[in-house]
């Protein structure tokens, strides 16, 4: 018979270590945490998208494009580097990498599978950030701009 091997397990995060895998784990949904009450402000004082001259322009690019491209490049400074360390390494979690509960080291193509999950997740997000862009120059350009500077000649007041 096979002598059968002690399985090892990932040390396990402190307290303060837990709480520091929480907050990266929550930081990627930042930006849309802040994008979501902006967006709000702006809709109730709609003098911003009327009168300033590129202001529907802002609002669509920066909450369809620019939001997602942000979340996506939180996601990578977080998580790039943590997928990159389980491909180099082979190994799930990486060498030096505290876990938030009990786990066993994987080796090999489970780990490796999990890396290359994580890089297909960030690229989903910024695939995401790529459709927003596309998405609001499609409804910009078939917004009837003569019609919109004429509504914004009306409602703005002219600055001295």
């Amino acid at each position: 018979m096979a002598k059968m091997e002690k399985t090892a397990f990932a040390p396990i995060a402190t307290l303060r270590e837990r709480l520091m895998l929480i907050a990266k784990a929550l930081m990627p949904l930042a930006p849309m945490a802040l994008a979501v009450p902006w967006l709000k402000r702006v809709a109730k004082n709609s003098q911003f998208v009327l009168c300033h001259p590129y202001g529907a322009e802002i609002v669509l690019y920066g909450f369809l494009a620019l939001t997602p491209l942000s979340m996506t490049a939180i996601t990578v400074m977080i998580y790039g580097r943590f997928a990159s360390s389980i491909l180099r390494h082979r190994q799930f979690p990486p060498p030096g990498h505290k876990t938030f509960s009990r786990t066993r080291y994987r080796h090999g193509w489970r780990a490796v599978a999990l890396g290359r999950l994580i890089v297909v997740l960030i690229s989903c997000v910024f695939a995401v950030s790529l459709y927003g862009a596309w998405l609001a120059h499609e409804w910009m350009s078939r917004l009837n701009h003569d019609a919109m500077r004429m509504e914004q000649e009306k409602a703005c007041p002219k600055r001295g």
